[in-house]
């Protein structure tokens, strides 16, 4: 690495390196949703926002980051079998296990602008040259840090040095240029070559959080009731805390064999009429449901999968919907139940969040925080944990 000069730009994260777009990066999401469900046992927000190497000369890292990151039972709790089956020898490469390292415990990892790379097939021509940095971000001859300056690998050490150096006593010595073959659990060194020791199962790079096997497993091809198509539940999926008919979109909690945890909950409770669409008004009939109402769905159910809460919505109002004093209302004014129902549709369905609301805080399941949510309202950023932050 030469120096160039001091640098400028103050470091913003917690790590950061060289723009390194032109090395083999992090194959697909699979790999960082590992690191993530790893790293936001520390930082609740956390998401990977770089997917390549760079953590080379010129690299800054924050001391926090690294006494926490590097400590031996942080790296003890890394799946680094599973991390070769998916991503290969490269995980041993410096540049990227201490990215894997930092992330695996919610520190943030993103290029620094300080640091650069030196490149030999540099245009000279104006507009190849702007073309070339735009392609290769890495090169910054402005930076202070510039990298893979290795114009002296080849020269013959000083004779007084090369004293320094000594061979192995042993005449069968281990082989020390395995990759990912040294390992140490506390003080014990495990024979050399060795493969990385195994994790506990729920530290494992596949493995599946509490509850969503049975969400995925349960009956895909059941039909669902009419009143509840078009929704993103699955009526197979029926723990015993679920009230009434509500159904549940995702349980992700880590801590559901003692309940607890953070429940979102929505009303989304269709009109009185048939199935026309034309009737659907905003929140749709039985058998049809909005698209821009699907969409909303989605996104919490995603949300709340994603940070490790539950969500069930409420398509079926509890019945009888009418109360005594709206059935006589609607008598004096000789008005059908049918009719009476329609006409005091608004306002129950606003009490039904209410007392939806007060059945699962007082669920045996103990939920720690109940939000009842609107059906149009969206939790769209997904880099912050909302209700484990607003808790």
């Amino acid at each position: 690495v030469v120096v160039t000069k001091r640098h400028e730009i103050e470091p913003p994260f917690d790590a950061g390196g060289v723009f390194d777009n032109f090395n083999p990066g992090i194959d697909g999401l699979e790999t960082a949703a590992y690191l993530e469900r790893l790293g936001q046992e520390r930082n609740p927000g956390f998401r990977v926002r770089w997917f390549h190497f760079g953590l080379t000369g010129g690299t800054y890292l924050r001391t926090e980051a690294i006494l926490d990151a590097f400590h031996p039972d942080n790296i003890a709790r890394i799946d680094f079998q599973g991390l070769v089956r998916k991503e290969g020898e490269k995980v041993w490469s410096s540049d990227l296990s201490m990215h894997l390292a930092l992330s695996a415990r919610g520190w943030v990892v993103y290029p620094w602008k300080e640091a650069a790379q030196k490149f030999d097939d540099v245009p000279k021509d104006g507009e190849a040259l702007a073309k070339f940095r735009k392609e290769y971000p890495a090169y910054r001859p402005e930076a202070a840090f510039q990298h893979a300056h290795k114009e002296r690998y080849g020269e013959k050490l000083p004779e007084e040095e090369n004293k320094l150096l000594v061979g192995f006593h042993d005449p069968t010595p281990p082989d020390v240029t395995c990759h990912g073959c040294v390992w140490y659990t506390g003080d014990f060194r495990w024979p050399i070559p060795s493969e990385a020791p195994t994790v506990k199962p729920m530290d494992k790079f596949d493995a599946v959080q509490p509850g969503l096997v049975a969400v995925v497993q349960a009956g895909a091809n059941d039909e669902l009731p009419v009143g509840a198509r078009g929704l993103n539940i699955d009526v197979g999926a029926k723990p015993a805390w679920l009230k009434k008919e509500d159904g549940l979109v995702v349980d992700t909690r880590w801590n559901q064999g003692n309940g607890g945890g953070i429940l979102l909950a929505q009303t989304i409770l269709s009109h009185k009429g048939g199935s026309s669409t034309a009737d659907a008004g905003d929140w749709g009939v039985k058998g049809y449901r909005s698209r821009w109402l699907r969409a909303i769905l989605a996104t919490n159910g995603a949300h709340i999968k994603h940070h490790n809460h539950a969500m069930v919505l409420r398509w079926q109002p509890t019945q009888p919907q009418l109360t005594p004093w709206q059935l006589e209302n609607c008598a004096k004014e000789n008005k059908d139940a049918e009719a009476c129902g329609i006409e005091n549709e608004r306002e129950n369905f606003n009490w039904e969040k209410h007392l939806m609301l007060s059945e699962y805080l007082e669920s045996p399941e103990r939920f720690a925080y109940v939000m009842l949510l609107d059906a149009d309202a969206a939790l769209v950023n997904t880099d912050h944990n909302t209700l484990g932050e607003m808790a």
